[in-house]
């Protein structure tokens, strides 16, 4: 008795369409994000002037409920010392290319950020 073959439906063994699909995914999904107190992204700009040092996500995104102004620069929320200490970890994120959340104020007001959290490239 002969065996039979079957052959596989979709052969993705060096599949040019399986490739299309992976890469159409990729560059359809997003890279940035914003909610009504958040945002997340890379850090694209560092502003660190004296007492308002400021940074920016993305393309200039920035949350729902507050200001961005018209450049999308989130600024620092609290002490001179915590204000450096966010920018610090800031500056870090901006460098190594690490997606990051800011949550900021959401009461209208110019964007303060409150918190980062590094969200990619821990593992």
């Amino acid at each position: 008795m002969k065996s039979a073959i079957v052959e596989p439906v979709f052969n993705l063994k060096g599949s040019c369409m399986l490739k299309n699909i992976l890469f159409l995914f990729v560059m359809v999904s997003p890279v940035c994000g914003a909610g009504e107190n958040y945002v997340s992204g890379q850090i694209t700009s560092l502003k660190g002037a004296g007492t308002n040092p400021a940074i920016r996500i993305g393309d200039r995104l920035v949350p729902g409920n507050c200001d961005g102004g018209t450049y999308g620069w989130l600024q620092f929320k609290g002490s001179t010392q915590e204000q450096q200490w966010l920018y610090s970890t800031a500056l870090a994120m901006a460098l190594s290319k690490k997606k990051v959340t800011v949550y900021t104020n959401n009461d209208g007001t110019s964007c303060k950020i409150s918190n980062i959290q590094i969200t990619s490239g821990l593992n």
